[in-house]
């Protein structure tokens, strides 16, 4: 017989058949389901991973040579989920072939780049350039249509006071009434503190073209 040496309990092995459990819930393999948990008696799921108090790193994917994470999931104190860099970019993309694709990028500085590995700005998009024009950004509504309803581009302009609703400038697009239905128009809206918080609607381009100000 092989010999077992530990500092906890060893529970169950036999065989290779049966559960594992070490150290009542440090290591647990159900083999009735498949699942394993480190840290748990009951895992949820194939790999669950329970922490007895908050803690930034749950797993981690170390560096080599080293024992710096370079990748870690874990939660802050609040049991928001974490996902972090240690001070380095975090590339999403995909793998095929061996060979690596990247489709974004967030840096260590915060920005995020889609099509775009140095991105210059909070958020930086990049397609390539072709003889008709590409879409960059494409603002979605669905379900029903209702007039009056669409999407908007918000610019807020105070640090300490902006919201969705005041203290801003903004482009809309509606959909509007009439033809044969899906028509619609821009407006463009500014804010003048001295009258109001809130934007007001000072320019509109119709569905025909039309372009009214004031």
């Amino acid at each position: 017989q092989p010999t077992v040496t530990s500092l906890g309990t060893l529970t169950a092995l036999t065989g290779g058949t049966g559960d594992l459990i070490w150290n009542t819930n440090t290591l647990v393999v159900d083999t009735s389901d498949g699942k394993v948990g480190i840290g748990t008696t009951s895992p949820s799921s194939k790999l669950s991973v329970r922490a007895t108090s908050a803690t930034h790193q749950l797993i981690s994917i170390n560096r080599k040579n080293g024992d710096i994470a370079a990748l870690y999931l874990g939660n802050d104190i609040s049991d928001n989920a974490v996902i972090a860099a240690n001070n380095s970019d975090i590339r999403f993309g995909k793998d095929m072939s061996a060979t690596f694709t990247e489709a974004m990028r967030i840096t260590s500085g915060g920005n995020v780049g889609i099509g775009q590995t140095d991105p210059q700005a909070s958020l930086h998009i990049t397609t390539a350039m072709s003889s008709s024009l590409t879409t960059q950004l494409y603002l979605d509504v669905d379900v029903s249509n209702t007039n009056g309803g669409g999407s908007e581009i918000i610019f807020n302009t105070s640090a300490s006071a902006g919201s969705p609703t005041s203290y801003n400038a903004k482009i809309t697009g509606t959909r509007v009434s009439g033809g044969s239905g899906g028509d619609s128009q821009l407006g463009f809206w500014t804010t003048l503190v001295s009258s109001s918080h809130n934007p007001q609607e000072r320019m509109t381009i119709t569905k025909e073209g039309n372009v009214g100000i004031g």
